[in-house]
């Protein structure tokens, strides 16, 4: 093929239909590029955190993500495997006079907002007194052996990775 041929060819190119493919092309990588970004940023990411004090023992469910966090299941398994939808069903009759300051029964289908917390459970006192001294340690106890497991979604019902935490921070 001479040059003359390859010009003559050139010149004959319907550069504006060339050039709109390629403008079509680089708007279809655009659109998949944004949509994958407005899902990464609406994100929710579960953090389940524990306070272990003198005066106040608590379990929290945080979202540190960027968008709702939608609970499909929160379970609570023991040592032993016994599973609750709710961290106060573990504490039985030896617990019946205890005065919680906060816990929640079952929380499925709750919606957690961004930096939003939850708290599971929570027991507050004064580290000077005998008998919430003595309470504080035995919800130590119970609180070590449980595991947490909690089954999540964003907004576009996408599923999660599932977040499991071990409350073995309580023991002492």
């Amino acid at each position: 093929m001479t040059l003359q041929q390859i010009q003559d060819g050139l010149s004959k190119i319907d550069w504006g239909l060339v050039t709109g493919v390629i403008a079509l092309i680089f708007t279809a990588i655009s659109l998949q590029v944004q949509r994958k970004h407005n899902r990464l940023s609406v994100k929710p990411i579960a953090l389940v955190s524990v306070g272990d004090y003198e005066n106040e023992l608590a379990v929290h469910l945080q979202n540190k993500g960027m968008g709702p966090l939608i609970i499909k299941k929160l379970l609570f398994i023991d040592q032993n495997g016994k599973t609750e939808k709710a961290i106060i069903d573990f504490f039985g009759s030896d617990f019946k006079n205890v005065v919680w300051s906060v816990f929640v029964a079952d929380i499925d289908g709750w919606t957690i907002l961004p930096n939003e917390t939850k708290t599971l459970i929570k027991l507050n006192g004064n580290s000077a007194d005998k008998e919430f001294v003595r309470v504080r340690d035995k919800v130590r106890k119970v609180l070590a052996q449980i595991q947490v497991e909690l089954l999540y979604q964003d907004i576009y019902e996408k599923d999660m990775p599932k977040k499991i935490r071990k409350l073995d921070w309580f023991v002492r």
